[in-house]
């Protein structure tokens, strides 16, 4: 089991989050603060990777991080290490810390998802869990979910929609938009994705039912 809580409702896309992902894809993020923390004996120092993300899926899914990372270099074993993960690499890879983070991360929840997590990796995946935006990622990761419903009303911005177990919603844009073919009074089934207050954040794979007026 996973060492967190499943979230019931999620959060509508914010334009915080579309400004870390169009930072991922043009690959400009927020440059990493330095801070020296061990000056003496020429052992090494730490820093604070603030990149605030970490991308997985090619970008698809940003694990929001809730404060800097810091790593540390230690020149004595030519090693870095992430405070709190369980990660340890070459210094020589530092580099490839954005890639090393998501499969950290994405190791740590599959393990945690099938229960195979050892004492040390249990540890290390609750601080991940403190780190991080866990249930964002969740609703984020969340499959479409199959329901049906019936067009109640049409307007110019939204549309009305009564779901099966009599809950209604009035469904905005851009998730109107795959309703477009439907009348009022259409019955339809769909995969929808529910965000916060299960909200509809998106809509795909229409089929339609029945047909009303």
């Amino acid at each position: 089991m996973i060492l967190a809580p499943s979230p019931s409702s999620a959060e509508s896309p914010s334009p915080v989050r579309e400004e870390a992902l169009e930072e991922f894809r043009s690959g400009q993020s927020r440059s990493e603060v330095f801070t020296q923390v061990e000056p003496s004996f020429g052992r090494g120092f730490s820093y604070a990777y603030d990149r605030g993300v970490v991308a997985l899926e090619g970008g698809r899914i940003l694990v929001r991080l809730r404060q800097p990372l810091k790593v540390t270099l230690d020149y004595m074993n030519h090693e870095a290490e992430v405070e709190g993960w369980g990660l340890r690499f070459p210094i020589s890879e530092t580099g490839s810390l954005p890639e090393k983070l998501s499969r950290r991360f994405l190791l740590l929840f599959s393990k945690a998802d099938r229960g195979e997590l050892n004492e040390q990796e249990q540890g290390d995946w609750i601080n991940v869990l403190d780190q991080t935006d866990f249930r964002k990622f969740c609703i984020d990761r969340a499959a479409p979910q199959y329901a049906e419903g019936r067009i109640v009303q049409r307007q110019h911005n939204f549309v009305r929609v009564e779901w099966h177990d009599g809950a209604l919603d009035n469904i905005h844009l851009p998730a109107a938009a795959a309703l477009d073919g439907l009348h009022k009074g259409d019955e339809f089934s769909a995969y929808v994705k529910f965000g916060q207050d299960m909200a509809p954040l998106s809509i795909e794979r229409v089929s339609i039912l029945s047909v009303g007026e």
